[in-house]
């Protein structure tokens, strides 16, 4: 039987001074007025399955180990949240792609959602919008989106 292990990673700062979210494998910038949450589940060897949260509105950064499902979002707000694991059996027939960002067709939903392998990980990502996306808050998510990085 698997033991499952949860921990909690609160934001960090870099040596710039500049805050952070990060599961170890990935880095996301948060910006000003951002918040982030990230919690670890247990697995194989290696990184283990993490969840991470970011969104323009306050959360509680120990959010994502101490509630199920996302908070709720506020109007004109957006949350991503993304599950990373290791890409293994069907994970590995998922689309590769070497940078973050919105599908093309989903201008009016207001939870997108869609897997992607990146950087050899397996990902499957959430973005909640608290209204009818516009132009603006699908721009502002595909920014956030572009600046997940490795570590």
């Amino acid at each position: 039987m698997a033991a499952v292990a949860v921990l909690v990673a609160t934001p960090l700062a870099g040596a710039s001074g500049h805050r952070f979210v990060s599961d170890n494998v990935f880095r996301v910038p948060l910006l000003r007025g951002w918040s982030g949450s990230v919690a670890f589940g247990g697995g194989p060897p290696g990184p283990p399955p993490a969840w991470m949260e970011v969104g323009n509105f306050f959360f509680p950064s120990n959010y994502a180990s101490t509630h199920e499902g996302a908070p709720s979002v506020p109007p004109r707000r957006v949350l991503i949240s993304f599950l990373d694991f290791q890409a293994v059996g069907v994970s590995l027939h998922w689309q590769r792609v070497t940078r973050l960002r919105l599908p093309r067709q989903t201008s009016v939903k207001r939870l997108v959602s869609w897997r992607v392998r990146f950087n050899g990980r397996a990902l499957v990502l959430y973005v909640r919008f608290g209204s009818v996306p516009d132009a603006h808050t699908r721009a502002l998510a595909n920014a956030v989106l572009a600046s997940v990085t490795p570590v």
